[in-house]
Protein backbone atom coordinates (compact mmCIF):
# COMPACT_ATOMS: atom_id res chain seq x y z
CA UNK A 1 0.00 0.00 0.00
CA UNK A 2 0.90 3.91 -0.61
CA UNK A 3 2.20 5.72 2.64
CA UNK A 4 1.88 9.08 3.00
CA UNK A 5 4.33 12.02 4.74
CA UNK A 6 2.67 14.22 6.46
CA UNK A 7 2.52 17.39 4.90
CA UNK A 8 3.40 20.76 6.87
CA UNK A 9 1.93 24.16 6.08
CA UNK A 10 1.85 27.33 7.64
CA UNK A 11 -1.84 27.36 8.63
CA UNK A 12 -0.91 24.56 10.90
CA UNK A 13 -0.03 25.85 14.47
CA UNK A 14 3.77 25.84 15.27
CA UNK A 15 3.83 25.00 19.16
CA UNK A 16 2.51 23.21 21.61
CA UNK A 17 2.77 24.25 24.56
CA UNK A 18 1.43 22.98 29.12
CA UNK A 19 1.83 23.87 32.35
CA UNK A 20 4.30 21.67 33.88
CA UNK A 21 5.25 21.43 38.12
CA UNK A 22 9.22 21.84 38.44
CA UNK A 23 10.73 21.57 42.24
CA UNK A 24 7.67 23.27 43.38
CA UNK A 25 7.24 25.91 40.23
CA UNK A 26 5.39 26.07 37.90
CA UNK A 27 6.89 25.90 34.37
CA UNK A 28 5.09 27.11 31.01
CA UNK A 29 6.67 24.71 28.45
CA UNK A 30 6.45 25.34 24.95
CA UNK A 31 7.35 23.35 22.09
CA UNK A 32 8.14 25.05 18.97
CA UNK A 33 8.29 22.59 15.96
CA UNK A 34 9.29 25.36 13.26
CA UNK A 35 9.39 28.77 12.69
CA UNK A 36 6.47 29.16 10.37
CA UNK A 37 4.96 32.44 9.70
CA UNK A 38 2.60 31.23 12.86
CA UNK A 39 5.24 30.67 14.99
CA UNK A 40 5.70 34.31 16.45
CA UNK A 41 1.73 34.64 17.16
CA UNK A 42 1.26 30.83 18.62
CA UNK A 43 4.65 31.48 20.58
CA UNK A 44 3.41 34.61 21.85
CA UNK A 45 -0.44 32.76 22.64
CA UNK A 46 0.88 30.37 24.70
CA UNK A 47 3.28 33.07 26.54
CA UNK A 48 0.59 34.77 27.26
CA UNK A 49 -1.85 31.82 28.36
CA UNK A 50 0.66 30.10 30.62
CA UNK A 51 1.41 33.55 31.78
CA UNK A 52 -2.04 33.73 33.03
CA UNK A 53 -2.04 30.08 34.56
CA UNK A 54 0.94 31.35 36.55
CA UNK A 55 3.80 30.37 35.26
CA UNK A 56 7.06 30.48 37.26
CA UNK A 57 9.51 30.53 34.32
CA UNK A 58 8.46 29.33 30.74
CA UNK A 59 11.15 27.02 28.67
CA UNK A 60 10.99 27.16 24.73
CA UNK A 61 12.04 23.52 23.51
CA UNK A 62 13.75 23.99 20.17
CA UNK A 63 14.54 19.97 19.77
CA UNK A 64 13.64 18.56 16.93
CA UNK A 65 12.97 22.06 15.29
CA UNK A 66 12.61 21.67 11.64
CA UNK A 67 13.89 25.83 10.87
CA UNK A 68 11.90 27.93 8.92
CA UNK A 69 11.59 31.73 8.24
CA UNK A 70 14.40 33.82 9.63
CA UNK A 71 12.01 37.13 10.63
CA UNK A 72 9.76 34.80 12.18
CA UNK A 73 13.19 33.32 14.45
CA UNK A 74 13.86 36.49 15.46
CA UNK A 75 10.43 38.05 15.98
CA UNK A 76 9.99 34.70 18.78
CA UNK A 77 13.34 35.59 20.42
CA UNK A 78 12.29 38.93 20.90
CA UNK A 79 10.25 37.64 23.19
CA UNK A 80 13.00 36.10 25.23
CA UNK A 81 15.65 38.72 24.58
CA UNK A 82 13.82 42.18 24.14
CA UNK A 83 13.97 44.07 20.67
CA UNK A 84 17.25 45.70 21.26
CA UNK A 85 19.30 42.49 21.22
Amino acid sequence: GKTSSPITTDLEPAVKFSMRRRQGAREGYIKLFQFNARAPMDVKRALQQLDQQGADYFVLDLRDNLGGLVPAGVEVSRFFLGSEK
